[in-house]
């Protein structure tokens, strides 16, 4: 084997572990919260949730054109992580994307601000370690519909504040 076939096997490892590394992170988090849920006799599905500490990098009504502007489909919600080689999941950033615009970080939601109340009582009656709840808030909030219902939460209150803007103006 020559150098220049180590190279290239090299790079292609490197792809491939980044490639696969954050869609393996999101199954094990799955799985480990399964498990946890399964063990605390918890129904993950009809767990509630608070969003309530997302932190707004603007102060809504904006008058940015790509906020005002901005329908549904242009509200995107990107998970964060710690690292690019073990992921570690770390919140949600969520954007406006318009053709016209660069996209804008409208707000974040730091995974340790996701609370779940549910797993609030077992902390605090000590059936539930810090790790053990992270790993299930993980999972629940980088799941599809926990990130179309934040979507949806974001942009009601772009809508409502757009909305509140056009009655003030009559």
């Amino acid at each position: 084997m020559n150098s220049f076939s180590l190279l290239v096997q090299i790079i292609l490892f490197v792809f491939f572990f980044l490639f696969t590394t954050r869609p393996l992170y999101l199954y094990s988090l799955k799985v480990k919260a399964g498990r946890e849920a399964k063990k605390l006799g918890l129904d993950l599905p009809s767990l509630t949730y608070s969003y309530e500490q997302m932190v707004f990098f603007t102060a809504l009504p904006s008058h940015l054109p790509q906020l005002k502007e901005a329908g549904m489909d242009q509200v995107k919600l990107k998970l964060d992580y710690h690292s690019l080689f073990f992921p570690r999941f770390k919140g949600v950033k969520v954007m406006v994307e318009h053709e016209a615009f660069a996209p804008y970080v409208l707000a974040y939601l730091p995974i340790k601000g996701f609370r779940l109340p549910s797993l609030d009582r077992l902390e605090g009656g000590g059936l539930l370690d810090a790790d053990r709840y992270l790993i299930i808030s993980s999972y629940i909030a980088s799941h599809p519909s926990t990130k179309k219902e934040i979507q949806r939460e974001v942009f009601r209150r772009l809508q409502f504040e757009a909305a509140a803007e056009h009655v003030h103006d009559l």
